[in-house]
């Protein structure tokens, strides 16, 4: 990213973090504000709906009263028919406002009849238990809540005295969807009733949608239903709402849902964050047109100096940049211009210690401070010698054979790098690699034995080029020991190069030639290296004494190599 942009980031950024910040500051204290609104409107609710529906009950109950002293319904009870006792029920039900039913039992709580089914006449009353209360009450008269037919009423029972009490009336209106929308026309608030609560609740009656219904009861149904403020969310909108019981402890129990939108009550201030917004988005803009002015004024020589360093970054290192200021942005471009030249110098070095040493020894020369001495390691050593490289020698001309032999190191070269090792040093017409060193790898034995394994069963591409004369090729042998070695910079303080040093050398450079000479195997490893590499099937080949060792080492070649 360019500095210029960066600039006008850096002042952009802080511009819209600081409006982000306003924006946020406003946003949160208006919904504190709204929500405490809400709250309080959502208490008066409560409060209203609480006394709208006691007022209710109590009009039912005077309006039962004046029934049950009626001389005209005493009359018409006394004659004790059925068809006269109900039209007095449906007379009187018509006439009260809010009754939506008229039982009429007998002091046995047998209904006599009643306004709302014929099939209940001279069946027990569906709340005997409101009776037998009503009977012990003084003034013979209860209400509670009744579900008949899966619809919630709210019932009144009154006695029928003649003076004694001859009989009960039992009115009572139904809480249903029209009750929740006058609740909901007189508080501006939506309302829902519904029995129980927790996972045994059932919606009774809502203002609400469907969809909004079953968001409401599915909340209810997880909640504790307590008197706090409650909070939900449904597909539509966020809600805020009280619940309200109506009866805590008689059966059924039937609680009361006030709620608000805050989606709705948020809105105007959505509204005026909307411009608030807009006003934030113009200054943005017109402030984004001055700074990148200033930006280009400040930022044109540092552009400059951006490109030529992409282009040494690609490395064109031939890049220099004018030089056209004596102030401190002129220094930067001459002390950018000797960087570059620096950089060019340091590639060609590179370069050429990438083709004396291996990549891996020279990525690790240039990335440390170069002094004499190493450290121990375990690794795996490699050699490769060819045989009958003196034939070849004395058949071909001295440039042949040296074209031959830089084909064939290419090669083994390509399969040693492919195998995770390093070519320590060409040495005549043998190689010498290492595996576990510079870098550890714990896999070295094994990754040394493969790469031996893909070497000889290269060896027809690999000698094709070491032919004498009369067109016989060159074989070659593979050795291999795994041990303890001091890896490090091993010369003088003038001159040195990066090598292990160590008895594993000596043991893999003297197993190699073994093959040639005493079993006729193009692969040979030590034990050692067989134990470090328990999945792979070697053959032994015996004990033999190395020049130099007093203990004899055992020898195998694997059986993948066709040797």
């Amino acid at each position: 990213m360019r500095f210029r942009t960066r600039l006008s980031l850096l002042f952009g950024g802080l511009l819209i973090i600081s409006l982000a910040v306003v924006l946020l500051v406003i946003g949160r204290i208006t919904r504190a504000t709204v929500i405490d609104d809400i709250e309080r409107s959502l208490t008066t609710t409560l409060y209203t709906v609480e006394k709208l529906h006691q007022q209710r009950v109590e009009d039912l109950q005077q309006n039962v009263r004046l029934v049950a002293g009626d001389y005209g319904f005493k009359a018409a009870y006394s004659t004790e028919d059925v068809l006269t006792i109900q039209t007095a029920l449906e007379n009187h039900k018509d006439r009260l406002a809010n009754a939506d039913l008229m039982f009429l039992c007998d002091l046995d709580n047998i209904v006599l009849s009643n306004t709302y089914a014929t099939a209940l006449n001279g069946e027990p009353f569906l709340r005997e238990e409101l009776l037998d209360l009503a009977y012990e009450e003084d003034s013979g008269e209860v209400s509670a809540f009744a579900v008949i037919d899966d619809a919630v009423y709210q019932l009144v029972v009154t006695p029928l005295l003649a003076p004694d009490i001859e009989a009960w009336i039992i009115s009572g209106f139904r809480t249903d969807h029209q009750t929740a929308s006058q609740l909901s026309a007189v508080t501006d608030s939506e309302i829902t009733f519904f029995r129980d609560s927790g996972q045994n609740a059932q919606l009774v009656a809502s203002t609400l949608s469907d969809t909004e219904q079953d968001a409401l009861i599915g909340f209810i149904q997880q909640s504790e239903g307590t008197g706090e403020l409650q909070h939900y969310a449904s597909s539509e909108a966020a809600h805020i709402g009280y619940f309200l019981s109506l009866n805590e402890t008689a059966e059924p129990r039937i609680n009361v849902f006030v709620q608000r939108s805050l989606d709705a009550a948020l809105a105007p201030y959505r509204k005026l964050s909307q411009v608030i917004l807009l006003i934030f988005i113009v200054s943005i803009a017109g402030f984004a047109i001055v700074i990148v002015r200033i930006a280009r004024n400040v930022t044109g020589p540092i552009s400059d100096l951006s490109s030529a360093a992409e282009a040494i970054g690609r490395g064109e290192y031939e890049t220099e940049v004018p030089a056209t200021r004596n102030d401190e942005l002129g220094l930067l471009v001459k002390t950018f211009n000797d960087m570059v030249r620096g950089l060019a110098e340091k590639e060609v070095v590179r370069d050429l210690l990438g083709k004396v040493v291996s990549p891996e020894i020279a990525t690790k020369l240039l990335a440390e401070n170069v002094e004499l001495g190493g450290e121990e390691r375990q690794v795996t050593v490699l050699f490769c010698d060819i045989k009958g490289f003196t034939r070849l020698t004395e058949s071909q001309p001295p440039g042949v054979v040296l074209e031959a032999l830089n084909q064939f190191f290419s090669g083994v070269s390509r399969i040693i790098e492919a195998h995770g090792g390093v070519v320590d040093k060409y040495i005549g017409d043998a190689v010498m690699a290492i595996f576990g060193a510079p870098h550890e790898d714990p896999r070295h034995a094994l990754n040394a034995v493969r790469c031996g394994i893909k070497m000889c069963d290269s060896a027809e591409a690999l000698t094709a080029s070491l032919k004498s004369q009369d067109g016989q090729a060159c074989e070659f042998g593979v050795g291999i020991h795994s041990g303890a070695v001091v890896a490090g910079n091993i010369g003088s303080t003038s001159r040195f190069n990066y090598t292990v040093i160590g008895d594993a050398v000596n043991v893999a450079s003297r197993v190699e030639g073994y093959g040639a000479r005493k079993v006729q195997a193009r692969l040979i490893v030590t034990e050692d290296v067989v134990e470090l590499c328990p999945n792979v099937v070697f053959t032994s080949l015996g004990e033999f004494e190395l020049r130099g060792r007093q203990k004899p080492v055992k020898i195998y070649t694997s059986n993948d190599t066709g040797a």
